[in-house]
């Protein structure tokens, strides 16, 4: 099992994948594909880890992908 993204990781996967950051929202920062919106969580919200893996199950959905796969991809793209 592939170990949770760190938000740099997240944000550079988001970035590569085309995401736009639109605006901050409770602690964290709406990103955008079209018309779907993810919320990033900021990483001093207490229940950070549940957010990041609802936050790769929606972004792997929404991508076709399995969440799996969109977390071993968002390690390799966050570390260039």
């Amino acid at each position: 099992m592939p170990t949770m993204p760190r938000h740099e990781e997240v944000i550079g996967y988001l970035q590569a994948q085309g995401w736009t950051p639109r605006e901050p929202w409770g602690g964290g920062t709406v990103w955008s594909n079209g018309d779907f919106e993810v919320l990033v969580p900021g990483g001093d919200v207490v229940d950070y880890g549940i957010r990041m893996r609802e936050l790769a199950l929606c972004v792997a959905d929404f991508e076709r992908r399995r969440w799996t796969s969109l977390c071993a991809t968002s390690s390799r793209v966050g570390s260039m």
